[in-house]
């Protein structure tokens, strides 16, 4: 191979990891408080709720899509007051799980008053969240610092009853993050061949699941859903390349943490699947 081809290859490498680190340079917190839209193709506010926030934007989940290019501003509805900011959309997805759209916004020069405010809320929500994920049995083991890493780079999912989280033999976008449960139950199960599928686990707050398209690079082995109204805490994809590149040592230490839980939901498959013998 030529040099020259070495060289450029090596460049463009480069230049996906600088995006992909520049893409979550501030930290973005799950959250879950009230918002509305306004654009101008809006005959009314669009309402809707935040899924992280960061000083930079925030995600915003809404039951109908829009056009990005409409969006002005967004009123959010937050403990302290509310607070209103001048806004560019970015992005848009669908959350089956969640029966929603997803949309990235920017936040456009905000005053230094509405900095301050964000940075606080930003701070309140990491704090909380960290406080919560090293207070789990399987996350103990993290410092405080590698918890506050890992809640700084989260998204909220608010999965409704009996909705599917992520689908066995599948690591499509969607399903293939690496959820906490923060609150409600999971049910972990598994399809033999063509016979209806069987759950395995029951997974309480604090339980980790999922992630195993990104962590092992395989198709997910079993199928979640929620037992009740599930709040998660998501990792998804693109947070976790992030993260092996911006504290590749933390995103070894999530990777063992992931990998054994796996482990013990694969423990209790094979015991599931011994019985059926």
């Amino acid at each position: 191979m030529a040099v020259a081809e070495i060289s450029a290859r090596g460049s463009l490498a480069d230049s996906a990891a600088r995006q992909i680190l520049e893409a979550r340079s501030d930290p973005r917190v799950a959250v879950d408080f009230p918002v509305e839209l306004l654009g101008s193709d809006f005959l009314t506010p669009l309402p809707g709720h935040a899924r992280d926030v960061g000083v930079g934007g925030l995600c915003v989940a809404t039951r109908s899509m829009f056009s990005l290019e409409s969006v002005r501003r967004v009123a959010m509805h937050l403990p302290q007051g509310e607070l209103k900011l001048a806004v560019e959309g970015r992005w848009q997805a669908d959350s089956d799980s969640e029966d929603c759209f997803l949309t990235g916004i920017a936040f456009d020069e905000p005053e230094p008053t509405a900095v301050r405010m964000l940075w606080d809320l930003v701070n309140r929500a990491s704090n909380e969240l960290a406080q919560f994920l090293h207070q789990q049995a399987f996350l103990r083991c993290l410092g405080v610092d590698e918890a506050m890493g890992i809640a700084q780079i989260s998204r909220l999912r608010r999965v409704p009853n009996y909705r599917c989280i992520y689908h066995q033999h599948r690591r499509t976008p969607g399903d293939d993050s690496l959820f906490f449960l923060r609150g409600g139950a999971v049910t972990l199960h598994h399809r033999f061949g063509e016979a209806n599928d069987v759950t395995f686990a029951t997974l309480a707050p604090g339980s980790v699941f999922g992630g195993l398209p990104f962590v092992a690079d395989v198709p997910n082995l079993e199928s979640a859903t929620a037992c009740g109204t599930s709040v998660l805490i998501e990792l998804t994809r693109a947070a976790y390349t992030h993260l092996r590149l911006a504290r590749p040592l933390l995103a070894h230490r999530l990777t063992e943490i992931a990998v054994r839980c796996h482990s013990e939901h694969v423990t209790n498959l094979l015991r599931l699947a011994a019985r059926r013998l």
